[in-house]
């Protein structure tokens, strides 16, 4: 009997500390399977996050001058107007796949003076000094998006 008994105390020690291992790997398998989830994901919704559409982007512009810039409702009618054309002249520009990369650049530029030139035509003086100064802060952050992006897929190399 006292063989049985000793025999049941080891059977018990090994399914305890059976049952420990198991959680300790499940609580392993869980962690990596939600790392990977997480990744997973993460890369996902960069890629399947749809652009703004060239609208949207002016639309989006649109507000930002609008607060920035204090517009009128007249300033902000012309505005709307004026980033709408010139997102879609530049959208053309770069779908367009007759156009070498200077040409698009050189036709994205010029596109970005005429919004300037007209622009002064209907703002204030103020009112332009301030959206130089947006337009100066919003190309610095498109190249620090650029920058980031760049790091990001080089990292992915490695």
């Amino acid at each position: 009997m006292n063989q049985l008994e000793e025999d049941f105390r080891i059977f018990d020690s090994l399914k305890t500390h059976s049952s420990q291992i198991r959680i300790v790997y499940m609580n392993t398998f869980k962690t990596v399977l939600l790392a990977i989830l997480v990744t997973v994901s993460f890369f996902s919704a960069a890629q399947n996050n749809p652009s703004l559409t060239a609208k949207d982007r002016a639309e989006k512009l649109t507000a930002l001058m609008t607060t920035k810039l204090k517009l009128s409702s007249d300033q902000k009618t012309k505005v709307t107007e004026l980033n709408i054309g010139v997102a879609l002249k530049n959208e053309a520009v770069l779908k367009n796949t007759d156009f070498s990369k200077e040409l698009k650049i050189a036709s994205i530029k010029g596109n970005n003076q005429g919004r300037r030139d007209y622009l002064k035509l209907f703002l204030t003086a103020d009112q332009y000094a301030l959206f130089e100064v947006m337009e100066k802060d919003l190309l610095e952050q498109q190249q620090a998006d650029a920058n980031a992006e760049v790091l990001i897929e080089n990292e992915n190399d490695i």
